[in-house]
C-alpha cells in the first residue's frame, strides 16, 4: 500500500486472549512471545504506559512503546525514548 509516495510496510500484529502475541511481515512469522502493558523509565524517569512485547527467540525484534487507541486503531509510538529518531506505527483493526 502506498500513502502519500510512501510505501507502507505489510505487517500484521495479532493478540490473543492469553497475552501471547504474532508479529508478521508479508504474512511470514518473524516473532512471537508474550505481551503485558506496563510502565517504562524513560531516560531514568517515569515513563508513559507501554504496550511491551517479549519475544520468546533472544534477539527477536517486535515493536513496543507507549500506546494509543482510537476505535479501531492501535499506535505504538517508540519516539518516548531517549533516541528522538524512533518510528511510530500504526495498525488497523481487521475482523
Amino acid at each position: 500500500m502506498v500513502i502519500d509516495g510512501h510505501k507502507l510496510p505489510n505487517e500484521t500484529l495479532v493478540f490473543d486472549d492469553n497475552h501471547r502475541f504474532r508479529f508478521l511481515r508479508k504474512k511470514r512469522l518473524v516473532a512471537e512471545g508474550t505481551y503485558h502493558i506496563g510502565q517504562d523509565s524513560t531516560c531514568g524517569r517515569k515513563g508513559l504506559e507501554q504496550l511491551i512485547l517479549k519475544p520468546t527467540a533472544p534477539d527477536t525484534y517486535a515493536p513496543s512503546g507507549a500506546y494509543t487507541v482510537r476505535s479501531d486503531t492501535l499506535i505504538i509510538d517508540m519516539t518516548n525514548t531517549c533516541a528522538s529518531d524512533m518510528p511510530i506505527f500504526t495498525y488497523k483493526r481487521v475482523p
